[in-house]
């Protein structure tokens, strides 16, 4: 039986959705940026900086928090296996993955903003497609991963020795109703 601190699918979901809310608007500008002539170095840098920005924004939240927004709207919290406090070496870990895809975003960058490649050109490449295939492959065993084991952890948890928890309804209140000043 999982404990139910650990039972975090549906909040870690919600979460992650939360999250890209918050991100929403800088797709709307993203889309007029790269479609308004924008000359090819400020387009560059405006598409290195929107590659990075979620990956930083995590990284800095988890780091700093132990949550993101969203992990905060829907109440959990990740933690050290042990279940203290976060680092900012573990919040970078469970971002592993996306960290190491930065090159070909960078790359995509220099296509769309020098060489003049269309997105369109870009997807049907061969190398858009396996960067594709392996973050789809990555989501799917994330996935598997965190069903299938009793703290919920899911393979980015185990690369950075984390875990993520409900917070204790306690935690959340910080009145304690004792007005005793000493």
């Amino acid at each position: 039986m999982i404990q139910e601190k650990y039972q975090t699918f549906w909040r870690r979901f919600f979460a992650l959705f939360v999250d890209g809310l918050i991100f929403l608007p800088l797709v709307f500008v993203d889309r007029w940026v790269v479609s308004s002539g924008v000359s090819e170095l400020p387009l560059f840098l405006w598409m290195v900086v929107m590659s990075s920005i979620g990956i930083a924004y995590s990284v800095a939240m988890h780091g700093t928090f132990g949550q993101t927004f969203g992990k905060m709207a829907t109440e959990v919290i990740v933690l050290d296996v042990s279940e203290t406090e976060l680092s900012y070496k573990q919040a970078a870990l469970r971002d592993t993955v996306l960290i190491l895809t930065l090159p070909f975003s960078f790359y995509v960058a220099y296509q769309v903003a020098f060489a003049g490649v269309t997105n369109e050109e870009l997807v049907k490449s061969p190398v858009a497609i396996a960067t594709t295939d392996i973050l789809y492959g990555w989501m799917v065993l994330e996935l598997v991963t965190m069903l299938f084991n009793n703290k919920r952890r899911a393979i980015h948890d185990f690369i950075a020795g984390s875990v993520v928890i409900k917070i204790p309804s306690e935690s959340l209140n910080t009145d304690t109703g004792d007005d005793d000043a000493g």
